[in-house]
């Protein structure tokens, strides 16, 4: 049987989650689930929602971002029961909502988390492009406020794998991944 690996990339907004997530996912040829993407088409598509920002949490978001999270953990729970591998692109950063979404995966899943490490200044100053790109949004004030304290980093016992991306090593990680999937 072929062996079932599920890999969670987690860090930052503007960290390279989806860098490295759309290449992690093409050179491994497996599913990626983005729930940036979820969530975008919900505003855009769901008259409710139109207009909303995603980058402070207000009500509106926060509904849209349950929604997400309960689609994408269905969307997981069936592509791994098809014994599919999958990507996850965004999860949580608070470790206490990741350990309860992570532990309810089957233990015959080889369970992997890569996080996403960036100097605070280079964040911020993607963070900055955010803002200038969208009229609503507000990247820097929502990481300041609101994520930044909430972070946890990961930590080595969450999954069975634990890898760090440093914005230049993401040729070794494709290489570990393969490794470990072998």
């Amino acid at each position: 049987m072929k062996k079932q690996f599920l890999i969670f990339v987690i860090g930052h907004n503007s960290s390279g989650k989806t860098f490295i997530s759309k290449k992690i996912a093409d050179s491994l040829k497996i599913s990626r689930i983005n729930n940036d993407l979820m969530r975008d088409f919900v505003i855009k598509n769901i008259l409710f929602y139109n207009n909303t920002t995603t980058s402070y949490l207000g009500k509106k978001i926060k509904s849209i971002n349950k929604s997400v999270y309960k689609f994408s953990h269905s969307l997981i729970l069936e592509l791994l029961d098809q014994k599919q591998s999958v990507l996850v692109d965004g999860l949580n950063i608070i470790k206490k909502d990741r350990s309860i979404y992570l532990q309810t995966f089957d233990k015959n899943v080889t369970r992997i988390i890569i996080e996403t490490q960036i100097d605070e200044k280079d964040l911020l100053k993607r963070l900055k492009k955010r803002d200038v790109k969208s009229k609503d949004d507000r990247w820097v004030e929502f990481y300041k406020n609101n994520r930044k304290d909430l972070y946890n980093p990961i930590q080595d016992n969450e999954a069975d794998h634990v890898l760090y991306y440093n914005q230049n090593n993401l040729a070794e990680i494709i290489k570990q991944l393969k490794k470990i999937i072998k």
